[in-house]
């Protein structure tokens, strides 16, 4: 449980020095990478075979969130190293939730990923604290509540499903955010970006089309 919350740490920090050094578009699009190294890592570590049209729906969602986020190759070495390794981590950080479902309950996992990224990132507090407004303190709530509803439910849905079947999955983020802002931001979608969620859509259904991988096997009893 420790390697899983130092995983998750490594993964917020690499990843957030990555944006102040590169475009978003392409540091969004380097962390997309993921799937793809979670599947390539499925077999080894966790013994889940990955199908020929489970990858060919991977790949096909990357193709589309890149259509999507359209990178535009920016950004300084380093920050593509960062970003790199944040989604290197992020991949090993799935497989390890994936891991330890079998033995321990979804919210378990959850809590100690959480409670641990915080205890391990407490001691910077003094160096970085800056006194957020009311209206800061309210959205960082927020985002924490979604986080821990995001870690538990992903650590729920490796539970019941083989790694590789909800990897490809994570690409359906890009039309969500989509959706978000258009209703909140005004934000019209260009051709591109609705070409991609077509694309994305198109392979989130591939997932459900191709022979199930063969899971590695798991405890019995119902998680919470």
């Amino acid at each position: 449980m420790a390697l899983q919350a130092l995983q998750f740490t490594a993964v917020l920090l690499f990843i957030f020095v990555a944006y102040r050094h590169m475009p978003l578009a392409d540091a969004t699009a380097i962390s997309f990478l993921q799937p793809v190294l979670v599947l390539l890592l499925s077999a080894p570590l966790l013994g889940e075979k990955v199908t020929r049209l489970g990858w060919i729906a991977l790949f096909l969602g990357l193709g589309g969130v890149l259509l999507m986020v359209n990178p535009t190759g920016g950004g300084s070495l380093f920050g593509l190293t960062m970003s790199v390794i944040g989604t290197v981590f992020s991949a090993l950080s799935l497989i390890q939730q994936r891991s330890l479902s079998r033995n321990e309950t979804s919210l378990a996992i959850a809590f100690w990923t959480l409670a641990g990224s915080a205890l391990l990132v407490l001691p910077s507090l003094p160096f970085n604290w800056v006194q957020p407004t009311p209206t800061q303190w309210a959205l960082l709530i927020g985002n924490g509540l979604a986080s821990g509803a995001c870690q538990y439910l992903t650590t729920r849905a490796l539970f019941h499903t083989p790694v590789a079947t909800i990897a490809p999955l994570s690409y359906t983020k890009m039309i969500w955010a989509l959706i978000v802002g258009f209703v909140w931001f005004g934000d019209v979608p260009t051709v591109l970006v609705l070409g991609g969620s077509a694309i994305v859509i198109a392979a989130s259904a591939l997932v459900y089309l191709a022979p199930k991988p063969v899971p590695a096997p798991v405890r019995l009893e119902q998680a919470p």
